[in-house]
């Protein structure tokens, strides 16, 4: 099953001291106490985004990702 997160709920549910500011994250962030490395991809983009934010990487299925 696919869900939606917020950068809010994924600093949450990685049981990270304080939330990151979302520019702060990018698209992936290390924290050293959890030694998480989350990779967040952003699905809903518009059309007017910066080229360097028209990465089409993608899941085939909930286990494997295609980076492009």
């Amino acid at each position: 099953m696919c869900r939606k997160y917020t950068y809010e709920d994924a600093c949450r549910l990685l049981n990270w001291e304080r939330n990151e500011v979302p520019l702060n994250i990018g698209g992936y962030k290390y924290d050293k106490k959890t030694k998480t490395f989350p990779v967040f991809i952003n699905y809903d983009k518009n059309d007017n985004i910066s080229d360097t934010t028209k990465y089409e990487d993608h899941f085939i299925n909930a286990d494997n990702l295609i980076i492009i």
